[in-house]
């Protein structure tokens, strides 16, 4: 709680914002990230919907809790900060940190650990500030500390419709969600991803999972989960849902009505739709026993006012299938940078999934600065691998946790490679098991040097007031892009033939000159006020802390920062003082009080007599009444409007010196920037002088090479970035298995051999050891061929240059 004498402070000057603060982070994230290790995406600060901004100190290894409000249109912190202390030693470097729902728990991130931090479970301690509770997720087992340098965590997220549940997707290939409030070491849902491979890849290239994405709110994609691969391929889970959450009960009421109009066409369809509809309905009978209530309406009536809770359900001879990879529509006119998916020569680095209107949009970052945006053409559909039985964990009769393997069913393989395709190839068979179309949006190049992709890549994030505004953080700030085309929510447009492409604005920049080291943000979050206002917050990797209104106007303008904290937001309070005017009631004039005229029978009066000095006192009293009291207020109000003119004068006569400044500031810039013209059309005259003279050297010009060698030099790209670090990981893996089963088994093995018969002594079993052998021969041999193969084509490339050059 706030006290009520607690001073506030706009929150872009607020101290908590210092080097000292995340002096660590920066020393460990500069240069971190390659291109071929996916790691989680850093951020460090996070709002809890209401009032509270949570940062993390990498310094102290502690949560720092502001209180925050929004006041006169600024954002303001209480000076007071609370720190929460976790009860237990973090003896991992934090680079991700999200809050749930209630703002109750934060889940805290490293490359290959994770802690829950319990916000309103504090500890009492004789230091006074006390601590809080807080559990490693998966210690003992998917996570522990001797895993950590095989196993990584690839991103972490709080599912939407649960406080207690966690989707995790790590570097094994496999999506878990952990139940925080049963058990913390044991996954409460396990699925081992199986894609299919793609024909014109080679087997040694190996597709990896890189990130994931819960649905939104159309009918079945509340159920389903979007998988991102290294190949920029999507895929789906459907139906997934954690034991317990909550659902909206009108929502579940809508899908299991169409899954059973769908049920009752779908005979006539053949017998694969009805099969898959059947089990669909059923499913939803069994994990919303609810539904079948819905017939007796006063019951319906009092279901509809409260939510449904998900039981814990999975069939017993069914696994859960991958539906993919989705085929791509792509239009003609846009520029996609390949010929086909399997020729991606970058990897998928981010992910979003955002509901606008009737249309659901996968946003995809690419390793090289690009963006993909893609419209579901179709909606999502449950479909399941009959025959393949999960492994469950039922305890008094009572279903505990599943693993299970999900793979593309066989029948879908036919559509798998297949990828691109033209709009009259999407055909609408509802409930056969085909996966739903992509429709491509559009194709974004950030045009981003090298240098600050390497630093830290694309991370995506939704707008919370135009949903068709998404923001792009990296290393050089932050970009805003508008969509300006939707396939199902347009209905002016036609659907087959794209709109107008989407705009891209610059909202923050960090690097505005080309001075500046390119650094990644700590941290990017926004907020959002009950008046409909929103901000967005980043913390900059200087420690400093940019607070950027946005607007509901559609084009944005950037906010630069250089060395300097705040935002400019003293010209919109000028206008507000310009803004005021005198009061309507004193520009319409004085009263309408008519006066009488004398009549001509008292014209002669005198003023000494009665009557007389009775008339001229009506008279007079009319007139006070009319113009005296009226040139009084007037009187009043140019009295205080003065005051307020000369405040007006006072703030111009401010603007006008700062923008004076600024124009001999500029002044000085622009005799700087002239002589860095005038350098530069020197350099450019020396390079093309040197550029007609290298021209007549012999071999020149360059051949480029032929589509077939592109090809072979990517596949050799993505053996080099993905598979030999994989290799390395799994010998290392296997390598401390063998040297801990060695130290397990040889006090073993003294204590058989002294106790053998005849003194003969007992070896190590031969079975185990072969098989170790075995693998870690062919796992080196691989490395080795690999190794072999890429320094052959280095050779041959290096000898085409030299040819060449």
């Amino acid at each position: 709680m706030v006290e009520e004498n607690e001073e506030w402070i706009e929150l872009q000057s607020h101290p908590i914002f210092n080097s000292s603060l995340h002096s660590n982070a920066i020393s460990n994230v500069n240069g971190s990230f390659k291109l071929g290790t996916p790691r989680l995406p850093l951020n460090l600060m996070a709002w809890d919907a209401s009032t509270r901004l949570l940062l993390w100190n990498c310094t102290q290894q502690s949560l720092h809790s502001l209180s925050i409000r929004c006041s006169h249109g600024t954002i303001q912190a209480a000076s007071q900060v609370k720190t929460l202390q976790p009860n237990m030693k973090v003896n991992f470097q934090v680079r991700y940190m999200a809050i749930n729902r209630t703002g109750q728990a934060v889940v805290l991130a490293g490359d290959g650990s994770l802690m829950v931090l319990f916000m309103n479970d504090r500890i009492p301690s004789s230091a006074g500030d006390g601590l809080y509770r807080a559990s490693v997720i998966g210690s003992k087992g998917v996570f522990s500390s001797k895993e950590s340098k095989t196993l990584r965590i690839l991103q972490v997220t709080w599912h939407p419709h649960s406080d207690t549940h966690l989707g995790i997707l790590s570097s094994d290939g496999v999506f878990r969600i952990f139940d925080l409030s049963s058990d913390l070491e044991i996954p409460e849902q396990e699925y081992h991803l199986q894609p299919a491979a793609y024909p014109k890849l080679t087997s040694t290239v190996t597709i990896r999972p890189v990130a994931f994405a819960f649905g939104g709110e159309h009918l079945w994609d509340r159920f389903t989960v979007f998988i991102l691969f290294s190949n920029c391929s999507v895929y789906a889970l459907c139906p997934v849902v954690p034991f317990g959450s909550i659902y909206v009960s009108a929502a579940i009421e809508e899908i299991y009505k169409d899954a059973c109009v769908s049920g009752f066409h779908s005979n006539s369809i053949g017998s694969k739709a009805s099969s898959n509809a059947s089990f669909a309905i059923a499913w939803l009978e069994a994990v919303f026993p609810e539904l079948v209530d819905f017939s007796d309406d006063l019951v319906a009536e009092r279901l509809r006012l409260l939510g449904l809770k998900a039981r814990a359900y999975v069939p017993f001879d069914a696994s859960i299938s991958l539906q993919g990879p989705l085929p791509m529509v792509l239009d003609s006119n846009t520029n996609t940078g390949g010929d086909e998916p399997t020729k991606h020569r970058h990897r998928a680095v981010g992910f979003l999934y955002n509901s606008i209107h009737k249309d659901s949009i996968l946003a995809i970052s690419l390793s090289d600065g690009q963006m993909q945006i893609y419209a579901l053409a179709d909606e999502m559909q449950p479909v399941w691998n009959i025959g393949s039985s999960p492994q469950l964990r039922i305890e008094d009769d009572k279903l505990l946790s599943v693993a299970m393997i999900a793979e593309v069913k066989l029948e879908n393989t036919s559509y798998v490679g297949s990828g691109y395709g033209s709009n009259q190839d999407i055909v609408n068979n509802p409930w056969i098991g085909e996966p739903p179309h992509l429709l491509q949006l559009a194709v974004i190049d950030f045009a981003l040097p090298t240098t600050l992709l390497e630093t830290a890549p694309l991370s995506l994030l939704p707008d919370p007031i135009i949903p068709e505004r998404l923001y792009c953080y990296h290393a050089a700030g932050i970009d805003a892009l508008l969509l300006h085309w939707l396939p199902f929510s347009d209905r002016t447009t036609d659907r087959s033939s794209p709109g107008k492409a989407p705009s891209v604005f610059p909202v923050l920049e960090t690097c505005p000159t080309e001075d500046s080291v390119p650094m990644p943000l700590l941290g990017v979050t926004t907020l959002l006020d009950s008046f409909g206002k929103a901000w967005l917050i980043a913390l900059t990797s200087a420690c400093e802390c940019a607070v950027i209104e946005m607007k509901v106007q559609r084009e944005l303008f950037p906010l630069r920062i250089e060395g300097c904290k705040g935002t400019d937001q003293g010209l919109e309070a000028s206008e507000t003082v310009n803004s005021e005017n005198m009061s309507r009631e004193l520009l319409l004039g004085p009263k309408e009080i008519p006066i009488p005229q004398v009549p001509v029978s008292m014209r002669h009066l005198t003023a000494d007599s009665i009557e007389g000095r009775s008339i001229l006192h009506d008279h007079c009293k009319l007139l006070h009444e009319k113009y005296v009291e009226y040139a009084h207020k007037v009187y009043v109000e140019l009295k205080n409007h003065g005051v307020r003119l000369n405040k007006v004068v006072d703030d111009q006569q401010l603007r006008l010196q700062e923008l004076e400044e600024k124009l001999q500031n500029v002044q000085k810039d622009k005799n700087y920037l002239r002589e860095r013209i005038m350098n530069a059309i020197e350099v450019n005259m020396q390079l093309n002088k040197r550029l007609k003279k290298v021209s007549n050297l012999p071999g020149v010009k360059k051949k480029p090479l032929t589509a077939a060698e592109l090809e072979f030099k990517s596949q050799i790209d993505m053996i080099n970035y993905e598979d030999l670090d994989v290799l390395q990981s799994a010998i290392e893996g296997l390598n401390s298995r063998f040297e801990r089963y060695m130290r397990i088994s040889q006090p073993r093995m003294k204590n058989i051999s002294t106790e053998s018969v005849g003194g003969r002594k007992l070896a190590m079993p031969e079975t185990q050891m072969s098989r170790l052998k075995t693998a870690v021969g062919k796992l080196t041999q691989i490395v080795d061929d690999t190794s072999r193969k890429v320094k052959l084509v280095e050779g041959v490339v290096r000898r085409r240059e030299s040819i060449g050059g």
